[in-house]
């Protein structure tokens, strides 16, 4: 007598599991592709949040209010203060140490001839845990460039920072960010409406040498066109 036969798979059902076996593989590397992407315009996001955030403050306390983060790194913190401070990319005693070291050594002759009165350094403090928490960027993502009106060149290391006033204005500032694989976004934070806007691609401002007086915060309305930076 003879058996029953073994049921099996057909070649057509055999070729339709390795389709989709493909399309499954094919979306999952897809996925872990835009994977990097994803991270970088999250964090972007989250530094264009804290800008909001530190402008509100400001506004709200009356403290002029600091976005501190370090190039290279990840973590945002958030600064305030009840002291005056204003913004000046000459004296390295101002914007809380935004100066280098050689500019103040070779000012350091002339500061001591100068006897007039010194303006108080303004004393930034952590703004408490309860209002807000420091935060870092991403998986794979960091600062890498900042431009501000503060500083006379774009920064690329040491530690960023971005100040907000408590008139409601802020500086003219745009922060890189980049991820392992070289892709760039920037936020570009307008100093007149205190408004951050994430750009896909890196960002400079329109003009980097016409920069305003010690203590002005706002700029000329035609000065607020960005332009892309060059690589």
């Amino acid at each position: 007598m003879l058996g029953r036969a073994q049921p099996g798979m057909t070649l057509i059902e055999i070729m339709v599991v390795i389709v989709i076996i493909g399309l499954i593989v094919s979306g999952a590397s897809l996925g872990a592709g835009s994977l990097p992407r994803t991270r970088l315009r999250a964090s972007a996001i989250r530094v264009a949040s804290t800008f909001r955030f530190a402008y509100v403050h400001a506004l709200t306390t009356g403290r002029t209010t600091c976005v501190r983060f370090p190039l290279g790194g990840q973590e945002i913190v958030l600064e305030d203060t009840d002291d005056a401070h204003t913004l000046d990319p000459v004296s390295p005693l101002r914007g809380d140490g935004v100066g280098d070291i050689e500019r103040a050594a070779s000012a350091q002759t002339d500061r001591m001839m100068d006897t007039r009165p010194r303006e108080h350094r303004a004393q930034f403090r952590l703004v408490p845990s309860r209002v807000f928490r420091p935060r870092a960027l991403e998986s794979g993502v960091h600062f890498t460039r900042l431009y501000s009106q503060h500083d006379t060149e774009p920064r690329e290391e040491g530690t960023g920072r971005v100040y907000f006033f408590a008139g409601g204005q802020t500086e003219r500032a745009v922060v890189h960010l980049r991820n392992d694989r070289g892709e760039i976004y920037s936020v570009m934070l307008e100093p007149i409406t205190g408004r951050a806007e994430v750009f896909d691609r890196p960002m400079e401002p329109a003009s980097t040498d016409d920069r305003d007086s010690t203590d002005q915060v706002e700029i000329d309305q035609r000065d607020r066109a960005p332009r892309e930076a060059q690589q």
